[in-house]
């Protein structure tokens, strides 16, 4: 099992509740899943996930997305 996973998603408010449904595809292969999202308040207190942050987080890149094993943008739901 991978350790983490950042799965990048864009789009409307739709797109976000859409990818709930492959959350637990990814919790299956990663021990933390973090979502960079438009619309995080989808995503917070989810069991499934780890951590939500928004676009305009500070050092969201630098923090995340360095240490990430995968990075995803699900472009299917775009």
């Amino acid at each position: 099992m991978k350790k983490s996973v950042v799965i990048q998603m864009e789009g409307g408010f739709g797109k976000q509740v859409a990818l709930t449904a492959l959350l637990p595809y990814f919790k299956e292969r990663y021990e933390k899943v973090v979502v960079l999202s438009s619309y995080p308040a989808v995503f917070v207190n989810h069991p499934m996930v780890d951590r939500a942050i928004g676009y305009n987080t500070p050092y969201a890149y630098e923090e995340y997305f360095k240490n990430a094993d995968d990075i995803v943008y699900p472009y299917w739901l775009s």
